[in-house]
């Protein structure tokens, strides 16, 4: 949803307000807004806004981001803190490369053992991942993608790992699937570089589609390790592939 945030008598400023996460970025507004208010008062043009579905904020600049920053964790206490123009484009080309982008799939290379920590993944292969819990705790990590693995596509500097779908599972429990990236697994864990995901099959099939994951910006030919948690299991395999996208910026 696109929000305006307005200094009274003045200008509007864009806000975008992420869905579920509730984030906000603060754009500068288009000179044709002048079109807009022409010869209509402040409080027409703030009506005809809030009838268009937008936010308008009533106060200065100062307090409007006092009120937005009630709302979420990402913006500044005051201008003073450096919102600049250029970050903001930054952000907002972040989001519009996500949205817009090409998703390849990956499957296990020939003789996949997860050892092989230099090519274990390929776009051209359809073959599933295969990993073990441990008993009723984590098993262990095994390298899904390789230090050699990416860029799939030329001239791409980052990715995120975007989606999963689980084909099997050993059994009918409750799987807890963490994906991990650096130099090693150990080295992401210490670092905080992994994210979890959580799956229950409605039967030992995985009757289900992918599955989005929540994902960092990761730069290419970084090392992905899993590994899976099966509730109450001593070892239970689930098998999955899954799909990355790719960018033209460096990760963070």
């Amino acid at each position: 949803m696109l929000s305006k945030v307005r200094e009274k008598g003045t200008a509007f400023i864009p806000v975008i307000l992420a869905s579920a996460l509730v984030s906000i970025l603060v754009v500068a507004i288009l000179p044709v807004l002048s079109d807009l208010i022409g010869t209509n008062s402040v409080a027409r043009a703030t009506t005809l806004l809030e009838d268009a579905g937008y936010v308008v904020l009533p106060g200065t600049a100062e307090t409007d981001l006092v009120a937005i920053r009630e709302r979420t964790d990402n913006l500044p206490n005051s201008p003073a803190d450096e919102v600049t123009s250029e970050a903001i484009l930054e952000s907002v080309g972040e989001i519009h490369d996500h949205d817009r982008n090409i998703e390849r799939w990956l499957g296990s290379v020939a003789g996949w053992n997860g050892s092989d920590e230099v090519n274990a993944a390929s776009n051209d292969r359809m073959e599933v991942f295969i990993i073990d819990a441990g008993n009723d705790t984590w098993g262990t990590p095994l390298c899904i993608l390789g230090s050699g693995d990416t860029p799939i596509l030329a001239g791409k500097e980052s990715f995120d790992i975007h989606r999963i779908v689980v084909s099997a599972t050993e059994s009918n429990v409750r799987y807890r699937l963490r994906l991990a990236w650096g130099t090693s697994y150990a080295a992401a864990i210490s670092a905080n570089d992994f994210t979890e995901i959580e799956f229950m099959p409605t039967s030992n099939q995985a009757d289900n589609g992918p599955a989005n994951l929540i994902v960092d910006q990761i730069a290419v030919g970084t090392k992905i390790f899993a590994a899976v948690w099966a509730i109450g299991q001593n070892t239970s395999t689930i098998s999955f592939n899954y799909g990355i996208l790719e960018y033209n910026f460096s990760a963070e």
